[in-house]
């Protein structure tokens, strides 16, 4: 989620004590801060995880772009470092296009980023 919805859904007015709520019922979670970055919780420790700089120029479909790259990088036996930078250069792709899209032809170069 992002800083709005996890203040939101922990009743909350800061990220710190949103982290501290989200961490009494999730084994794990990231969420996403726009162009700071992202934080991320694997359980044990926070991973900070770096934004890419780009000119954004429609953010509409950055959540998901970030999400899908991320759980991507899971499955693909990526730790949460990896997984981040994975998903934190997919969403500045999607951000910096109009349009919510990610080329095929766009991976490569997302994958090579992250390693």
């Amino acid at each position: 989620c992002n800083e709005d919805e996890a203040n939101e859904y922990a009743k909350v007015q800061t990220l710190e004590d949103a982290l501290v709520s989200l961490e009494r019922i999730a084994k794990a979670f990231v969420v996403t801060l726009g162009c700071k970055g992202a934080l991320a919780f694997d359980g044990t420790r926070y991973h900070n995880i770096d934004p890419v700089r780009v000119l954004a120029v429609d953010t509409n479909g950055a959540g998901d772009a970030f999400a899908g790259a991320f759980l991507y990088g899971l499955t693909k036996g990526f730790g949460f470092e990896k997984a981040g930078r994975l998903a934190s250069y997919t969403s500045a792709q999607v951000v910096s296009q109009l349009g919510p899209r990610f080329d095929e032809s766009q991976c490569g170069a997302a994958l090579g980023h992250c390693v």
